[in-house]
């Protein structure tokens, strides 16, 4: 119930505004409602909330996944959402999200 996730994470933010895990949990929760507009509406925020590398790299990972789903909506031609997959993908830097930022850009500059 990401609706559920959400609020959750809304209530944890209202207590304790710079609270890295709400941030991360909304965001997630966002993703997963694919509103991808929110997520990256948000998205800095919760990347600059996290203070773990791997984090940090996985909220990015899912900016950039929001960019990308953007892009492909769009039928794989806007210049300019293309550029921010790979801008967001490129700061993926630690963790399990790195091979599949580093195909994602390759994938893109092909």
């Amino acid at each position: 119930n990401n609706d559920g996730v959400i609020a959750l994470a809304e209530s944890m933010l209202a207590t304790d505004p710079a609270s890295a895990l709400a941030e991360k949990i909304r965001l997630q929760a966002y993703s997963g409602k694919k509103e991808y507009d929110k997520v990256i509406e948000l998205g800095e925020t919760a990347a600059l909330a996290q203070t773990d590398e791997e984090d940090k790299s996985l909220i990015y990972y899912t900016i950039g996944a929001a960019y990308n789903a953007k892009y492909n909506a769009g039928g794989n031609k806007d210049e300019a959402l293309k550029n921010k997959v790979v801008e967001y993908m490129s700061k993926v830097v630690a963790g399990n999200a790195v091979e599949g930022a580093k195909a994602a850009i390759a994938d893109l500059t092909k």
